[in-house]
């Protein structure tokens, strides 16, 4: 699943920590200074009597001195709430009147049993909550962009309006095939999930007992990784080619423009790949040196 670009952010600038730690804590007013978002409190993670716990509202972090506990908005409604990060994400979002924009595209190659976050749970989660879903990946409908977008009826009818200026005649092949596929195909997506993630254990333990090598992470699709050599990712992904026939992207491709890490950085497509072809990869890396 995936957030849009600059969701964090935003959030954090409608939303001060010392806002969202205030509904859970009484300031101790002789210890603090508002103006310098200098605040201090009774740890709500332990009992004390004394203001041990103090929150630096400009950084936006927080600190108990007692109980050493520690983090950001988001850690501290996963603490106090006890719910999961995008649990936490969806809270604060709903307090700051932002829609909450979820892509899960690859939802069903999710790591985890279960479902992978228990927004739907909410009886108010249309109220914050748009979800993006697509059966093009799910049931291989290659070419076909057909997909779903849950959201309250008022935002649906919204969507509406923009579909009927930009699509006169929708193809309906993709949507008849996707249907089919919701009828049909559940047991045969539960073997491809389960092949998928074999696949990506398979990747991941490779790359992981190469010499210097390490995946920084993982999907149904795609892996990031940390090359062990003194080149730059676009030069080592043109060696790749090369000597060792392996195509990949560096990592420059996927960081801001200037950031140092993308040039330690390659993102290896091993969605085709079956445990045979994953070891030749490893092999053709560790040939290398």
């Amino acid at each position: 699943m995936s957030l849009p670009p600059g969701f964090i952010d935003e959030l954090r600038s409608r939303l001060s920590l010392g806002q969202v730690v205030g509904r859970k804590v009484m300031w101790d007013s002789r210890k603090s200074n508002q103006g310098k978002g200098d605040l201090w409190a009774p740890c709500p993670f332990h009992q004390e009597k004394s203001a041990s716990f103090h929150v630096d509202d400009r950084k936006g972090f927080y600190y108990c001195f007692g109980c050493h506990a520690k983090g950001d908005a988001f850690n501290f409604v996963q603490e106090t709430e006890n719910v999961g990060f995008m649990e936490a994400v969806e809270i604060l979002a709903r307090e700051a009147g932002i829609a909450l924009v979820l892509d899960e595209t690859y939802r069903d190659f999710h790591s985890a049993d279960g479902p992978p976050h228990g927004l739907f749970a909410d009886p108010g989660w249309a109220d914050t909550l748009i979800h993006l879903y697509s059966f093009s990946k799910a049931y291989r409908l290659t070419g076909h962009r057909v997909g779903a977008l849950l959201a309250s009826p008022a935002r649906l009818a919204q969507v509406e309006k923009f579909l009927d200026t930009v699509t006169i005649c929708p193809p309906q092949l993709g949507q008849h095939a996707a249907l089919w596929g919701m009828e049909h195909l559940q047991d045969w997506l539960a073997a491809e999930r389960r092949e998928v993630l074999a696949r990506k254990r398979a990747m991941v333990t490779g790359l992981n007992r190469l010499k210097g090598w390490r995946c920084l992470g993982a999907g149904a699709y795609f892996a990031y990784v940390e090359h062990p050599y003194d080149i730059p990712s676009p030069e080592l992904a043109k060696l790749l080619v090369e000597k060792a026939h392996v195509l990949v992207l560096p990592g420059t491709m996927f960081r801001a423009p200037g950031d140092p890490a993308g040039l330690r950085e390659l993102r290896f497509a091993f969605a085709n790949a079956d445990a045979a072809g994953l070891d030749t990869l490893m092999g053709r890396l560790a040939a290398l040196g």
